[in-house]
């Protein structure tokens, strides 16, 4: 249950940072909307890749 905790801790702030990063990297060279869009797509695509991530840690896991 404890790994269960740690794992959602470390995706949220993996989120975060993506977030964040995108924003260092492309904040004031884009217009405003431009901005939150890319940095939406960023912090999408790396929610799927940790739901992946997720999924096949769990499979392992049961043997399947």
């Amino acid at each position: 249950m404890r790994d269960i905790f740690a794992a959602i801790f470390v995706a949220a702030i993996s989120l975060f940072m993506t977030g964040y990063s995108a924003h260092m990297i492309v904040g004031g060279s884009v217009s405003p909307s431009t901005e939150k869009f890319i940095i939406a797509a960023a912090v999408l695509v790396v929610a799927a890749l940790l739901a992946y991530m997720g999924l096949d840690l769990r499979k392992r896991k049961r043997g399947d």
